[in-house]
């Protein structure tokens, strides 16, 4: 049976747009992360052909290298990623009380509770937003 969309549904993004919206979110905030995400994915699938061309197993390790350079960028890039989700549990699922001494820490700087505010409630941050708590 086919799944009915909801008008709320049409207003947020797809996995896609969300991922692209975090990828621009990271390069303003810093311009040197997304090209050591893909660098290091690259690396890895080079050392990994380079050996397999010179063990001879290349049909084994460059299926691999492709796998672990995949792997690699996906993970350097979640590391990223993981700010938003961060921000949006704070601000939809933790009493507000709670959030006075809060704080948040990504590559060496910190956030108060009014910087997370801020960035939640801004209109380049990446994730759909949950309606208020009742």
């Amino acid at each position: 049976m086919a799944k009915q969309k909801n008008t709320d549904d049409e207003a947020t993004p797809g996995r896609i747009q969300q991922v692209r919206m975090v990828a621009g979110l990271v390069h303003k905030a810093n311009p040197r992360a997304l090209p050591i995400v893909i660098g290091s994915g690259v690396a890895v699938l080079v050392v990994l052909i380079v050996v397999g061309l010179l063990t001879e197993l290349a049909g084994f390790l460059i299926p691999l290298g492709v796998l672990g350079g995949i792997l690699t960028s996906v993970l350097l890039f979640g590391r990223f990623a993981q700010a938003a989700q961060a921000i949006r549990f704070a601000m939809e699922d933790v009493a507000p009380e709670l959030l006075v001494g809060a704080c948040l820490e990504v590559d060496e700087q910190r956030y108060g509770s009014d910087d997370i505010r801020r960035l939640y409630e801004s209109a380049d941050y990446p994730l759909a937003r949950r309606t208020a708590r009742s």
